[in-house]
């Protein structure tokens, strides 16, 4: 059972919150504490905020105090919910001196020109887009949600809201990112996962941007499918802290524990988001693991993180700007312009999910934090179910088995130690997918084998375990973020564009 959530917040040392010697930020902040209890020399700046209530479907008010001020960043805190100077300034350190300069680095246009001006990089676009103060605000709040400790450990960690570019009502016209502080910071481990999430919110806001100026036409632009705006957000984290160990276990034990379960074993993951939060409250949690190991694979494929700058820039907004990288980076075979290539591209990628070769397409390239990355398999019993487009499962070949013919989108192929056939191969496993290209949420019946799964592998590597990059897994909550949810509910902002 998950450890009972506190209201306290917990203050303790970032060596503690993040395994890391900030001598400077400690002896700053402390100076903080001693001659006042605001940023601004003893002068309280406060302020109050649109926020979005996710249970009731409500905007509302928040009071806000301006506790620290970063180099490329203030950060305002929701009064009474117990964060103060220190946390504040914890998140205004991080975010100037990793975040921020991480994501410039691997996930920014850089010295372009637009309406006439020249920007050096994303973010400047973005503060030119909102209040034009050379700085990101981050709103700390109890952000208002479903979270429950014992029926939904799921929650909100955090958001980006295109609408704050906007001159409409709610707005709060600034480039902005909301984190949750309850439960998003109440212990180091889930301190730790909200600056992860601060990395992932912030990519999202350089996805709209960069959008407006790369996938715009004349009335209109063009914004990133979903699948691809989370799968960069999740590179995002990666870029700024490493590894996620709370997304790898959760592909690897198909959920985290017996009442805590997943779908991914019945083929639920990210290429259509969202599409089975009604069979389950966790299943959007598939979304972000898998999506997560799918721009993994992409990186150690290409040997590279700057992949992720090639799909983000891309004038393609679909699966076709993973596609069109791939072909840069030339680690599969792909046509110049062939309808198959995302056949080939997400049958590789759900191989190497059950294979993990050392080398080759077919596995994450020996990679320590992810050679143990294993696919569960469907259910015993089951010998059908619908897919639809991108989902794959896995099942046992038995003795004398005949390959299924393939029918409309659903795909067959037999998994060896380290290939992929076309023919069956007893003891081998037997991938059936989904090839189509256009998200559907209309599924289609795949065959499956009904022989009881193997046991599952360890969970992770040692190497894993130990890493100081990896995030701590706990027993929930679990994080999510908000901008799918607003994205679906709210469109009056969607493909408009943003000029003067």
């Amino acid at each position: 059972m998950p450890r009972p959530l506190k209201k306290s917040i917990c203050r303790v040392f970032p060596e503690k919150i993040l395994k890391r010697r900030f001598n400077i930020l400690i002896i700053s902040v402390f100076l903080l504490l001693v001659l006042s209890s605001c940023p601004l020399g003893g002068v309280r700046v406060t302020g109050n905020f649109w926020a979005y209530n996710f249970k009731t479907n409500r905007d509302y008010r928040v009071d806000a105090e301006l506790l620290a001020l970063g180099l490329y960043c203030n950060v305002w805190v929701e009064k009474g919910c117990g964060i103060g100077v220190f946390e504040a300034q914890l998140v205004a350190n991080e975010y100037d001196n990793y975040i921020h300069n991480q994501l410039i680095e691997y996930l920014s246009i850089k010295n372009f020109e637009f309406n006439g001006q020249n920007f050096s990089d994303i973010m400047k676009l973005a503060d030119y887009f909102g209040n034009g103060d050379g700085k990101l605000c981050i709103l700390l709040l109890d952000i208002k949600d479903n979270h429950d400790p014992i029926h939904n450990r799921s929650y909100v960690a955090g958001y980006f809201w295109s609408r704050d570019f906007y001159n409409t009502m709610y707005s709060n016209k600034r480039d902005m990112i909301y984190i949750d502080v309850n439960p998003g910071m109440i212990d180091a481990d889930l301190t730790k996962e909200a600056l992860r999430t601060l990395a992932h919110e912030t990519q999202h806001l350089m996805n709209f941007v960069t959008s407006q100026v790369v996938r715009r036409n004349i009335n209109s632009y063009s914004a990133m499918d979903t699948w691809i705006d989370e799968g960069l957000a999740s590179a995002a984290e990666y870029l700024y802290e490493g590894h996620s160990r709370s997304r790898m276990e959760w592909y690897n034990n198909n959920g985290r524990s017996n009442d805590v379960k997943g779908l991914i074993d019945k083929g639920n993951n990210f290429f259509v988001w969202g599409n089975r939060n009604s069979e389950s409250i966790y299943a959007n949690l598939d979304d972000y693991s898998t999506v997560y190991l799918f721009f993994q694979w992409l990186r150690t494929q290409a040997g590279s993180s700057e992949i992720y700058k090639d799909i983000i820039t891309s004038p393609r907004f679909d699966y076709c700007a993973v596609v069109e990288a791939i072909q840069e980076y030339d680690f599969l075979t792909l046509d110049d312009s062939n309808s198959n290539n995302w056949d080939t591209v997400i049958k590789t990628w759900l191989a190497a999910n059950h294979i993990n070769a050392e080398t080759g397409p077919y596995g994450y390239m020996n990679d320590d934090n992810l050679k143990k990355v294993k696919a569960p398999f469907v259910p015993e019993g089951i010998t059908s179910l619908s897919l639809v487009s991108g989902e794959g499962v896995y099942s046992v070949i038995p003795s004398d088995y005949t390959m299924p013919a393939s029918v409309g989108n659903i795909k067959y192929v037999s998994l060896g130690d380290d290939s992929v056939y076309e023919i069956a191969v007893e003891g081998d496993t037997l991938l059936t997918y989904n090839k189509n290209s256009v998200r559907s949420v209309n599924g289609e019946t795949g065959i499956t084998t009904g022989i009881p799964p193997p046991e599952p592998p360890s969970v992770l590597p040692d190497a894993a375990i130990n890493a100081r990059s990896v995030s701590s897994g706990h027993f929930g909550p679990y994080r999510i973020d908000a901008n799918d949810f607003l994205r679906q509910r709210f469109y009056e902002t969607e493909g408009y564009l943003l000029n003067d």
